[in-house]
């Protein structure tokens, strides 16, 4: 089952990390918006943290929400 966690880039962007190595088997994970994945993180960020729920704006959490739900389903 994936797993996903919220992360902040080194410029501040939150987006979702999802591990899921049957989705993504190149790099086990993806950063994902609430548009689009970067398997790897490859072409969004260069370096990000895994950060509490508590510590994401709730604008953006609320934002994210759906790709951690839609994992789920």
């Amino acid at each position: 089952m994936a797993k996903a966690s919220f992360v902040v880039t080194s410029d501040g962007r939150y987006l979702v990390q999802v591990e899921d190595a049957a989705r993504w088997p190149r790099h086990g994970f993806a950063l994902c918006d609430d548009d689009q994945a970067w398997e790897g993180g490859l072409g969004i960020a260069t370096s990000w943290k895994v950060v509490p729920e508590s510590e994401v704006p709730e604008p953006i959490r609320q934002e994210l929400q759906y790709v951690i739900e839609a994992l789920y389903e």
